[in-house]
């Protein structure tokens, strides 16, 4: 067996979000957050994401797709009809 737990990333560096300071409307956070995204040089794609849904037999599927635009309305993101299917909770990233 192989010891890879030198491999995990240390986020105590990155500071820890505060109650107080975030903002009341969750657009304007995600406005913040995503800001702050974007100009993380090591984040190659900011507004890649898995999204997961469930079926009615509670089967749950994620998908990587890409936001394309967002406003108080809401997100608006794409895929494509041939992507594959990730496992759930488990994304494979060179981003950070």
């Amino acid at each position: 067996m192989a010891d890879i737990g030198h491999l995990r990333h240390d986020f105590d560096k990155n500071p820890a979000l505060s109650i107080e300071e975030t903002p009341s409307d969750p657009f304007a956070f995600f406005d913040q957050w995503f800001a702050q995204t974007r100009q993380t040089p090591a984040i190659a794609e900011p507004n890649a994401f898995v999204l997961t849904t469930v079926n009615a037999q509670h089967k749950p599927r994620s998908r990587s797709v890409l936001l394309k635009y967002y406003d108080q309305q809401g997100l608006v993101f794409f895929t494509t009809r041939t992507s594959p299917f990730a496992f759930p909770g488990i994304t494979w990233s060179d981003k950070f």
